[in-house]
C-alpha cells in the first residue's frame, strides 16, 4: 500500500505543480494571458512573467505576420518589472515560441517606465501579479 501511495504522489505532484504554475489573467479573441505564480520582489521593484497563448491556428498565423517571424506563434512570454507602488511597468524581455515550444525570437525590453493604463490588458496582468504576490502565489 505504501508503494502505491508513493507512486501516485510521484505521478500526481508534478501535474498539480505545473497546473498551478500559471494563473489566468485575461482571455478574449483566441488569446489568453497568464501570470506565473512566482512573482519576485527585488530591492525596490517586482518581477512577474506573463504568458500570452494564441489559441487558434488563425490567431497564430496572425501573430506570425505581425511579428515578422517564419513560424506560427503559439505563445509569447514577457518579463515585466513593476515599480514599488505597482503604478508603472517596463518590459525586461520578450520571448516568442512556435507551436513546438521552440524559442524563435527574443527581444530585449525597454528601459522606459510606463504608467499602467486603466481598464487595459496591462492593468489585468498587473492586478493578477500583485494579487499573486500579496497572497503568496494563490
Amino acid at each position: 500500500m505504501k508503494h502505491i501511495i508513493i507512486t501516485l504522489l510521484a505521478v500526481l505532484l508534478p501535474a498539480l505543480a505545473s497546473a498551478q504554475s500559471w494563473v489566468k489573467a485575461w482571455q478574449q479573441d483566441a488569446t489568453t494571458l497568464y501570470v506565473y505564480s512566482d512573482v519576485q520582489k527585488e530591492t525596490i521593484t517586482y518581477l512577474a512573467w506573463e504568458k500570452r497563448t494564441y489559441d487558434t491556428p488563425e490567431k497564430r498565423k496572425e501573430r506570425m505576420a505581425a511579428l515578422g517571424v517564419g513560424e506560427p506563434v503559439a505563445e509569447i512570454k514577457v518579463l515585466h518589472e513593476y515599480n514599488n507602488s505597482w503604478t508603472q511597468h517596463r518590459t525586461k524581455t520578450i520571448s516568442v515560441f512556435d507551436e513546438k515550444g521552440n524559442c524563435i525570437q527574443t527581444v530585449p525590453g525597454d528601459d522606459e517606465w510606463q504608467y499602467i493604463t486603466p481598464e487595459s490588458i496591462n492593468e489585468s496582468v498587473r492586478d493578477t501579479a500583485k494579487n499573486i504576490y500579496e497572497n503568496g502565489g494563490k
